[in-house]
């Protein structure tokens, strides 16, 4: 994901894009095309943590940690379970940025540059 800053209208917002996929940090706004995707506050928060760290794998503990504040090692479903709900609203028309790594987390892939 690239980090932007977007000089509009004056504001300096925080914007992270990955392809069509873009997240206004500050306005807390995420889009997929220009086309605004609704997320809870959760799920808001974990794609920030993948998009923050993207083509970097992102361990499940530290996911656990910076959305839950599960700061021990726990078998909780939880993770899967806001992976597939952001799954489900980001990946559409063949983009579809965020990858397992089995065994070890999650990481966002930038989409390939158009040639």
């Amino acid at each position: 994901a690239i980090l932007r800053r977007a000089a509009d209208e004056g504001e300096d917002d925080r914007v992270m894009t990955c392809g069509p996929l873009v997240m206004n940090v500050d306005r807390h706004e995420v889009s997929f095309a220009e086309e605004p995707i609704d997320l809870s506050a959760t799920e808001f928060r974990l794609l920030q943590v993948l998009l923050e760290h993207a083509e970097r794998v992102v361990t499940r503990e530290q996911l656990l940690r910076d959305v839950w504040n599960i700061d021990f090692d726990s078998e909780t479903s939880v993770l899967d379970t806001y992976i597939s709900y952001v799954r489900r609203k980001v990946h559409r028309d063949g983009f579809a940025p965020i990858t397992t790594v089995r065994g070890v987390g999650f990481k966002v892939v930038e989409p390939p540059a158009n040639p």
